[in-house]
This record gives C-alpha cells, structure tokens and sequence, in this order.
C-alpha cells in the first residue's frame, strides 16, 4: 500500500518525491484514459532525458535542441519517446512537481490542445475527473 503524503508537507528527500510521482504517474495515466502499455516512461534528471529523447527525434527528423537546457525546465514531454520529464532538481514542493507532472500528461494525452485548456484540466484531473481510454498514436520510424 502506498502512503499519501500531504500536499502541504515540505519534503526535502528527492527519493521520497521521486517514489510519490512514479505511483502519482500510474494513478494519473489511467484517470485521464491512458492504457497501461502506453504510459510513459518517467525521468527526472535533462542529461537523462535528453540521452533517450535525442536520437529518438533525430530518426524523425526533428532538432532535439528546441526549447534550450533541460536543466532548466520544470517539466518536458516526448510523444515520439513515450517519455516524460519532470525536474526534481528545482527546490520544490511536491505539489509542484505533482501538477508538472500532470501537466506534462495532458500535452501527451491531449496533444493538440492549448495551455489555457491544459491548465483547465489539470484542475479537473487534480479533483478526480475521470475520461475514457485511448488509444494514444504517434509514428513509428524504424531503427537504422
């Protein structure tokens, strides 16, 4: 059984906050419809990241250098990766690093959706609402 921390508590140990968003990953892929063999892979660290992410988006023929220095970002999702990044290095509370997280998965669940309707649902996912299971597509390139 996991234990439920209160949003509220200062948790300092990145090991404690890392355990949390990793079960906080699976409650939350399912609620929003996400199939258990498509929920993303979950990483906090940009080196790693962006080590999995780079030659993923070379074979599509995308730049792995949009948007700058992972280091510096809350939080970054890949489609084509099937992975999501949040950074645990920012000195922040956990309910921070939980609505990154769910924010990054509406841009993997909901991908052509803008900010302001991001932001309207991570509100609804963050009191429980539930949607239906998809399917979640992007293109397969096969490896060279």
């Amino acid at each position: 059984m996991s234990r439920v921390w209160d949003d509220t508590s200062k948790m300092k140990n990145k090991n404690q906050k890392m355990q949390v968003l990793k079960e906080d990953l699976i409650k939350y892929s399912k609620q929003i419809g996400i199939l258990d063999i498509e929920i993303p892979e979950l990483v906090f660290y940009g080196e790693e990241y962006k080590e999995i992410v780079t030659p993923v988006l070379t074979r599509h023929g995308l730049s792995s250098n949009r948007g700058g220095r992972y280091t510096k970002k809350f939080g970054h999702c890949s489609y084509y990766s099937r992975i999501i990044f949040v950074n645990i290095r920012a000195n922040r509370h956990l309910r921070e690093l939980r609505n990154t997280l769910v924010h990054e998965l509406c841009h993997y669940r909901f991908r052509h959706i803008s900010h302001k309707l991001i932001h309207r649902r991570i509100k609804l996912i963050l009191k429980g609402k539930q949607y239906p299971k998809k399917h979640i597509t992007y293109p397969q390139v096969p490896f060279i």
